[in-house]
């Protein structure tokens, strides 16, 4: 039985900080201040080593749940794009099915 295939039996026995201490603790088996942490900073313990403290590291985290990339680093730029009109969705539609003949059209507008 794999970690993950007891996870998932466990999974519906316990909370949801449960597992992440689980799985925190069977990263890190050597830790003794997990049962201490909360939710959160366990997330923010198992995240660590996707986000480097260096700088230099651009990530480009989407979701629907802007709290999502707080998690990660509070101190993030959330970015809120607008949607896209119809004509617009199609426009970018076309430029991705047809990326050759947007170019053509672009290089034969360049000539005139």
């Amino acid at each position: 039985m794999t970690l993950s295939d007891d996870i998932l039996m466990d999974s519906q026995q316990f909370t949801r900080k449960d597992v992440w201490q689980r799985i925190l603790q069977d990263i890190r088996p050597h830790d003794e201040d997990i049962r201490q942490m909360d939710e959160y900073a366990i997330q923010g313990e198992l995240f660590k080593p996707v986000f480097p403290q260096k700088g230099g590291w651009r990530i480009l985290l989407t979701s629907r749940n802007e709290s999502v990339g707080l998690h990660a680093d509070p101190t993030c730029f959330s970015f809120k794009s607008t949607t896209l009109t119809p004509e617009e969705s199609w426009i970018l539609c076309l430029k991705i099915v047809f990326p050759r003949r947007e170019r053509e059209l672009n290089l034969g507008l360049m000539k005139n």
